[in-house]
């Protein structure tokens, strides 16, 4: 297992009670991080703040964020910034996916899935960008998806034109950021063992195996240590990439 070094760092993580939200929440606490962590569902928070004593200790600050709502988004940042100083990560992990096809594709859920995945991912990283120039600092990482690169193929249209918007946004946060020292960088998951996957039919999960050199879905685990790779402080010139974490299923 990987061994992370975030001590005095504070992390910015949305869509924490997700699968990856959770992996990564986890590992940056036990790497010495401050976490701050959102979610849309009381129900999901609740959750965590059962499965994190860190929550009673104020290591771990929980708080409910829909991140379709960016005045919402942008407070929080804000609330973060005043109580803290200074934020070192930030780690766009909102997301949602759906398995229906083209023709059944309705405008409520393009609204939500670019909503959710590509639009929060710009007003976060704008809503930081500030603090991180003052302090002439700053780790971004966006989770994209090996959708990006096939297009619909493993999910819907929106979700994979979404994905495919937020390299795009990184390239750009890149160029803008980076002058100030500040890494942009992303993620691309190919399908890894959360609930986002649970509902997909066990025909379409069985030829995603058959198709992967590797042979099985990616693990959380193994998703956020990519994340913390690009976000840690030994990463000083890395900036504009993206990080394939899909067990070979796409080559590129």
């Amino acid at each position: 297992m990987a061994k992370w070094e975030f001590a005095n760092e504070v992390v910015l993580i949305t869509g924490g009670s997700g699968g990856l939200g959770m992996s990564l929440v986890r590992k940056l606490l036990d790497a010495g991080a401050k976490v701050y962590a959102s979610d849309w569902s009381d129900r999901n928070l609740g959750a965590m703040r059962a499965s994190f004593p860190e929550a009673e200790n104020g290591n771990l600050v929980l708080d409910k964020v829909d991140v379709r709502n960016i005045s919402s988004l942008q407070s929080w940042v804000q609330s973060a910034v005043e109580r803290e100083g200074e934020i070192h990560v930030l780690v766009n992990a909102a997301g949602i996916c759906g398995m229906d096809s083209y023709d059944k594709v309705t405008e409520s859920y393009w609204d939500d899935v670019v909503d959710i995945n590509m639009k929060a991912t710009f007003f976060a990283i704008q809503s930081v960008a500030e603090i991180m120039k003052s302090q002439q600092y700053g780790k971004i990482v966006n989770i994209s998806s090996v959708g990006a690169f096939t297009g619909g193929a493993i999910a819907t249209p929106p979700y994979a034109a979404a994905k495919a918007g937020i390299l795009a946004l990184t390239k750009s946060y890149a160029n803008a950021l980076s002058p100030s020292g500040i890494c942009v960088n992303t993620v691309a998951p190919g399908p890894f063992d959360t609930e986002m996957i649970a509902d997909f039919p066990q025909d379409t999960m069985s030829r995603i195996v058959a198709s992967t050199p590797c042979r099985r879905v990616g693990l959380p685990d193994e998703v956020a240590d990519a994340v913390l790779f690009l976000a840690d402080r030994a990463n000083k010139h890395i900036t504009g990439a993206t990080l394939d974490v899909n067990g070979g299923l796409y080559l590129r």
